[in-house]
């Protein structure tokens, strides 16, 4: 018995229509609330992408929170950005079934 490739793909559309924005943990305890720049599903992979705001420097976690406001993703990270350069952090995610017996 297994998952069809075509319900694995309704998976990820489902996840990825589910998320609502992110939030940025700056070294320094501050957080700060962004929405998602892009997100996209390609079969059973889905994208998201985010910009980091200008006055956002040091960074030590991301999350992606759902709709209902509970995180679905986190990533521990140690980012310290230029304040004069933009930039966009990407997480990648594939929808997939696993055995477990």
């Amino acid at each position: 018995m297994y998952i069809t490739k075509t319900e694995l793909e309704e998976l990820a559309k489902y996840f990825a229509g589910r998320l609502d924005h992110a939030l940025i943990h700056e070294e320094n305890g501050v957080v700060v609330q962004v929405d998602l720049y892009k997100v996209d599903v390609d079969e059973t992979k889905v994208t998201i992408i985010i910009e980091i705001p200008d006055n956002v420097v040091d960074i030590d976690k991301i999350e992606i929170l759902n709709v209902d406001q509970k995180v679905a993703i986190t990533r521990s990270v140690n980012i310290t950005k230029n304040s004069n350069r933009g930039l966009m952090v990407e997480f990648h995610h594939t929808i997939m079934e696993v055995d477990t017996e």
